[in-house]
């Protein structure tokens, strides 16, 4: 079974009068006051910095002059980067990151966020479309539509936006609607992955105090790239894109909504939902395993496979052996950077980092929310605890317990590291 992208559209209507403004939208049901058209900026001209009425302390000012840390961004602007969604933001704005989990978003600002993903939670990072909250943690990850400006503010904004604004807020402010004659807008755009974008925006005054828009939206994009090769046997599910001159073998599963890059090679593998694997990864090759007998290296039977657990991301021309008798696992939501080698049999926990070129031998099991420096090496059948660090470059050859720190070559706690580098 080969899955395939179903066209995503969204349509939306808006209705607006001089008292009241009602917005019917997906993903978004929004009331708004004020349906008479927003002050014009003043136009000034500057070579350095954009200027941008925002209202962050709901009331109208130059963003210069707003003493709060914050980002606002025009929509010329969003459109010149190519900013189609909230989750998009984090592309060109410091600090803000948006996170998904079992099909949630979490969104965080300077680090502070709510790790809570259920349907009634509530972020620590709020979401305003036209001074409307947006509650929960589920589906802020959609299409944004025509708008005026987005902005972003930093820090604690509970004292003008109340609850869920611990980290700060998000504040999205639609086009105003014209207040006679007519407006439409219609926009193409061709993106990674064989996307397609659509775009069509009309508002028009109705009466005196009545104004209507229209928007649509349509994303799609083909589920496969070019000279993509499978197997037999083979099972993908939706939403997942493969990119060109990849190669998936026979008896592979790959979850839903991953996205896998191009020159990948995936074999012996099951791999979950909403796993991203960058360019010329290899996942489920053969293990490097012998054995000596009489002067000969034979190889041992490499019959195990590779397991990648939900929310996993493999970087770039990363390798990940396929096990020797026992499977080789990477636990939920964690996350390899590029060039790293995993040997077979490794089984690494959940919520774990490990940055460039880390190499870890066969049978080595690595605990929960590990982090692992640059270049650091882990010898082979090593028992490496939870919440451990392990700085860049160091050599790892004995077991680690929880929450140990260390550094060096070969590794040692890292008080001792730094007393030694002192006295060299």
């Amino acid at each position: 079974m080969i899955s395939t992208f179903k066209k995503q559209s969204r349509f939306g209507v808006f209705l607006t009068t001089s008292a009241q403004a009602l917005a019917i939208s997906s993903p978004f049901i929004a009331l708004a006051a004020n349906a008479q058209d927003e002050p014009a900026a003043k136009k000034k001209t500057n070579r350095l910095l954009e200027e941008v009425v925002v209202t962050a302390q709901k009331r109208e000012e130059n963003s210069q002059d707003v003493p709060i840390t914050m980002a606002a961004i025009g929509g010329e602007k969003l459109e010149a980067f190519g900013i189609e969604d909230t989750a998009d933001l984090q592309k060109i704005t410091p600090g803000l990151t948006f996170t998904e989990q079992y099909g949630y978003t979490l969104i965080y600002l300077r680090g502070v966020g709510s790790e809570a993903f259920l349907p009634n939670a509530e972020p620590s990072v709020a979401t305003y479309i036209d001074n409307i909250n947006i509650a929960g943690s589920h589906g802020k990850q959609d299409a944004i539509g025509p708008v005026e400006r987005i902005e972003v503010l930093k820090g604690p904004q509970g004292t003008l936006f109340g609850r869920s604004a611990t980290g700060g807020a998000i504040s999205i402010i639609s086009k105003a609607l014209p207040t006679e004659g007519y407006t439409a807008e219609l926009t193409y755009n061709r993106g990674n992955y064989e996307a397609e974008h659509i775009l069509f925006y009309g508002a028009a005054a109705l009466t005196e105090d009545l104004a209507a828009s229209i928007s649509y939206y349509e994303d799609e994009r083909e589920p496969f790239g070019k000279n993509v090769l499978f197997g037999t046997n083979v099972q993908i599910g939706n939403n997942t894109y493969i990119g060109s001159n990849s190669i998936v073998e026979s008896n592979v599963m790959i979850g839903e909504n991953c996205v896998i890059g191009s020159f990948v090679t995936i074999k012996n593998s099951l791999i979950n939902a909403h796993v991203h694997i960058k360019d010329g990864a290899k996942i489920g090759v053969r293990g490097f395993g012998f054995i000596p007998i009489k002067q000969k290296n034979l190889r041992t039977p490499q019959i195990g496979k590779v397991i990648l657990e939900e929310g996993v991301e493999i970087g770039a021309n990363c390798t990940v052996d396929r096990g020797s008798v026992t499977d080789t696992i990477i636990g939920k939501n964690t996350f390899l950077d590029n060039l790293i080698h995993i040997a077979h049999n490794v089984k690494i926990g959940e919520d774990c980092m490990l940055a460039a070129q880390v190499g870890i031998a066969g049978s080595t099991i690595i605990g929960n929310n590990v982090m692992i420096g640059g270049q650091a090496g882990i010898s082979g059948h090593l028992k490496i605890g939870n919440n451990v660090k392990i700085g860049g470059a160091s050599g790892v050859s004995t077991d680690l317990a929880d929450n140990s720190k260390v550094m060096g070559y070969p590794a040692m706690p890292m008080r001792e590291f730094a007393k030694l580098r002192k006295k060299q």
